[in-house]
């Protein structure tokens, strides 16, 4: 018998010998005043920020709008201007212009639907987990939305999500890959879910699906990706990194470089091959260990993506989305101390946006935050390493019995 079968026996059980469950229920167990309450916090939520909080929370759409307002068939993206994203992210950055000068409005509204519509695919995945996801999304999740809704972010977010979903339930997942993919890079981290579930062939399809993206990229425009790949690169080590925070904190002073506030004009720039080195080497020894162990690839999945926040020359405080559906998921699933570091990692980087100014002039208290909120970051990876290895007979997260499918006894 299937897990997805296993939970809808349960599901029927459930709703058998309890009087107050409702069979006209949505999946997620989600009445619509609820849902109402839920969308209402998020627009409340947004509408502070974009009339009282600085510029900082809100002032990438502006760029947005700014930049992608002149496309037309003679002036587009790649060729004619530098986009610095990649290319699926132009479609809710260009889209939002329909709505003329209602542009922030709309892309605000489209991200929140983002934002919301993967805690939805989690509560409706994990159905008997519904709410403690949902708990865990709202307290660690929407400090980093207030300033999130305003960025690209929540794109790669969602395909992640759906993405991590097919990993535990065992179905296709290399398209959730590719999409991420295709709208901010990292989502690639799935590609490594599939190969430890020895899924071999949707591994190599998702591979040669951003192959193809990035193909596809280059021959439209390959002076455009160059001037992308060069511009990501810039100079300097972002002030909220790993060695940037412990730099500011000693004193040093920041600088604009590449649209992105740095410390250190140059010699900084084997930060991110390095970073990168021991990402692989990292990718390299947890394939060789799924080789003769079965890994849970939530886990595996979540610690890639913080490494690639904690050993990178940027990181922007937007990128802690990332890792949302992997430690919600895992705190939902009973792993409170994920969710708790994860938790803790949000509010410390809301805390220093909230006065970003001070921060930015040398802020020694603001600069100590940045530094432990990278140190709670690096204990959330190795936290999330911690129990990697499945033993025989458990099952996926957020069922019963919690943990990863074990697909040696699936026969897969």
């Amino acid at each position: 018998m299937t897990a997805e079968l296993t939970e809808l026996d349960r599901a029927t059980a459930t709703r058998r010998s309890d009087p107050h469950a409702s069979p006209q229920a949505p999946r997620s167990g989600v009445s619509p005043a609820r849902r109402l309450v839920e969308v209402g916090v998020r627009v409340v939520i947004a509408a502070v920020v974009w009339f009282f909080l600085a510029d900082v929370f809100w002032g990438d759409v502006v760029h947005y709008a700014s930049v992608t307002l002149p496309v037309s068939l003679h002036h587009l993206p790649y060729r004619d201007f530098l986009w610095e994203f990649p290319p699926l992210s132009l479609v809710p950055a260009i889209g939002s212009h329909v709505a003329g000068p209602a542009y922030t409005l709309v892309f605000t509204a489209t991200m929140i639907a983002l934002e919301y519509g993967s805690l939805e695919v989690l509560r409706r995945a994990f159905p008997q987990r519904a709410g403690a996801v949902a708990r865990w999304w709202h307290v660690a999740v929407l400090p980093l939305a207030a300033f999130t809704w305003f960025r690209l972010d929540f794109l790669s977010v969602i395909f992640a999500t759906a993405g991590l979903v097919a990993l535990v339930k065992v179905r296709p997942a290399g398209r959730w890959a590719v999409l991420g993919f295709a709208a901010k890079l990292w989502p690639a981290v799935l590609v490594v879910g599939l190969v430890v579930q020895r899924r071999l062939r949707s591994a190599w399809l998702a591979v040669a699906g951003c192959a193809a993206v990035v193909a596809l990229w280059w021959a439209w425009a390959p002076h455009g990706l160059g001037t992308f790949l060069e511009y990501r690169k810039g100079g300097g080590i972002q002030v909220e990194s790993t060695i940037g925070a412990v730099r500011l904190l000693l004193g040093a002073h920041p600088s604009v470089v590449s649209g992105a506030w740095v410390v250190g004009d140059g010699g900084w720039a084997w930060v991110d091959p390095a970073g990168m080195a021991l990402v692989a080497t990292a990718v390299v020894a947890i394939v060789l260990w799924s080789r003769r162990r079965v890994l849970d690839p939530v886990r595996v999945c979540g610690f890639l993506t913080v490494m690639l926040l904690v050993t990178s020359r940027i990181l922007s405080p937007q990128y802690l989305v990332w890792v949302a559906p992997f430690a919600v998921l895992l705190a939902a699933d009973g792993d409170r101390r994920v969710g708790i570091l994860f938790t803790a990692s949000a509010w410390l980087t809301f805390a220093v946006l909230v006065d970003y100014d001070a921060f930015l002039l040398g802020n020694r208290a603001l600069a100590l935050l940045a530094v432990a909120r990278n140190v709670v970051l690096v204990v959330l990876g190795v936290s999330m390493l911690v129990g990697v290895r499945v033993r025989s007979g458990r099952a996926a997260p957020g069922e019963a019995g919690s943990g990863p499918v074990d697909l040696a006894e699936a026969g897969l």
